[in-house]
């Protein structure tokens, strides 16, 4: 009798039925009390219903009535993470490998949780041996997932993934992987969709911290900034003490010209992880955005230090190189970040740096600088010359007495150490300028 309640919840479970396939595996609990493999079941269903606590339960009852192997362990590993329980989660990812060390999706569940515990380097290399070993399984579409995860935190859309009719998770699937599908559906371009799923999330679990910010950065993707920060500001009130959440309130002010509130936002988001090299970008950019190069050009030069391989801090850097009139220190950063983007197989990123680099050597070859007034915004062929033109101007304003200029930029490199030479230049040329008028 309690095998045919367990057929029939199985077959409840493969039609998506979860409710009635927890009222069978329960009937066969009644009438086998130790079988391991109903609590485990049911725990599946009890999983995919959002009841998140009881399938913690049935997976432990599971475990302590003999259901060997990796998957109880790794399923109660997922129900743990999305109670935020990372810690715990961890634990059961190990377990479930010491029982099967070749399982990927253990391995890809530890770098989740580490990545929740703010564990960088502990995430990378999870993800890495996950993504090894779902390359040896020929299982392409999960170790690139792995890949992009660790990409995205060490900083051309295919084709949109359609959103479901009506969202639901398989027996296999758990609520953060979901989650996971849904950010990635956002990153390539099915942003509706991506917005639709979350909003699923949320039903399930209207606290979740992770799906508030992720629904929000979707939202300003389609240009619901007020959206996007109720939803960002619901996630601080979740979680305050969320570096992330602070940075992608803070590109969103960016987007808005809300500088001021962008960067109060980076500098609280590199408090609590000084290390965090997108907050130096996004803080550079609305340092540009009001017009304190020398401020941008230090935070890009700090997020460089962090991470060498970040393609939006070169971008940005040129930007601002660009700006005041560095245009070959431009073209060098778009290049550089071209380059990093060609090898992240980022399509669209990699034509927009390239476009950027030929609409400043169009501009070489059409427009000359004149030799006799070197200002920002003029147009060089090299460096070495846009370097030549501005020790020339700065020369012919202090009256061609090249110590009275060298004092100067002392001084000005005492106030602002690590700036660029062209930048001092131009510093002095305008407060010599200024003092003139």
């Amino acid at each position: 009798m309690d095998e045919a309640f367990y057929q029939r919840g199985i077959e409840k479970a493969a039609a998506e039925d979860f409710q009635a396939a927890v009222q069978e595996f329960s009937r066969a609990l009644r009438v086998r009390p130790d079988y391991g493999a109903a609590y485990y079941q049911r725990g599946l269903a009890h999983f995919n219903l959002g009841e998140i606590a009881a399938a913690v339960d049935d997976y432990t009852q599971a475990i302590a009535h003999g259901y060997e192997g990796a998957e109880p362990w790794l399923r109660r590993g997922f129900a743990y993470l999305t109670l935020d329980q990372p810690e715990a989660a961890i634990a059961d990812a190990e377990q479930a490998l010491s029982c099967q060390p070749s399982l990927a999706a253990a391995h890809s569940l530890c770098g989740t949780a580490h990545r929740r515990l703010d564990q960088t380097s502990q995430a990378i290399a999870c993800w890495k041996q996950a993504a090894q070993l779902y390359l040896d399984q020929k299982d392409a579409a999960n170790a690139r997932r792995c890949i992009a995860w660790i990409e995205a935190i060490a900083g051309p859309p295919p084709v949109p993934v359609p959103a479901p009719e009506a969202p639901s998770l398989s027996p296999l699937q758990s609520p953060q992987a979901f989650l996971e599908q849904a950010i990635e559906k956002s990153r390539q371009g099915d942003v509706r969709g991506a917005i639709a799923d979350f909003d699923w999330l949320l039903q399930i679990n209207s606290q979740d911290p992770q799906v508030y910010r992720h629904r929000g950065v979707a939202r300003s993707k389609i240009g619901d900034y007020q959206g996007a920060i109720s939803d960002l500001n619901q996630a601080l009130k979740l979680s305050p003490q969320s570096a992330p959440t602070y940075y992608s309130r803070g590109v969103i002010r960016c987007q808005q010209k809300d500088y001021r509130g962008a960067i109060a936002d980076f500098d609280r988001a590199l408090e609590l992880q000084p290390g965090y090299a997108p907050a130096y970008v996004g803080r550079g950019v609305a340092h540009q955005g009001l017009e304190d190069h020398r401020a941008a050009l230090q935070d890009y030069a700090q997020a460089l230090q962090l991470d060498a391989q970040d393609a939006e801090a070169y971008f940005s850097r040129a930007i601002t190189h660009a700006s005041y009139g560095a245009h070959q220190a431009a073209i060098e950063d778009y290049q550089r970040a071209a380059a990093l983007w060609f090898e992240q197989e980022e399509w669209k990123r990699y034509q927009q740096a390239l476009d950027r680099v030929d609409q400043l050597r169009q501009q070489q070859t059409s427009l000359k600088a004149s030799p006799s007034a070197a200002r920002p915004g003029m147009v060089y062929v090299s460096a070495a010359d846009y370097l030549n033109e501005l020790r020339q101007h700065l020369l012919n304003l202090v009256g061609g007495h090249w110590e009275i200029a060298e004092r100067m930029l002392e001084q000005v490199a005492e106030r602002y150490p690590g700036m660029p030479e062209d930048w001092y230049i131009l510093r002095v040329i305008e407060e010599l300028e200024r003092d003139r008028s």
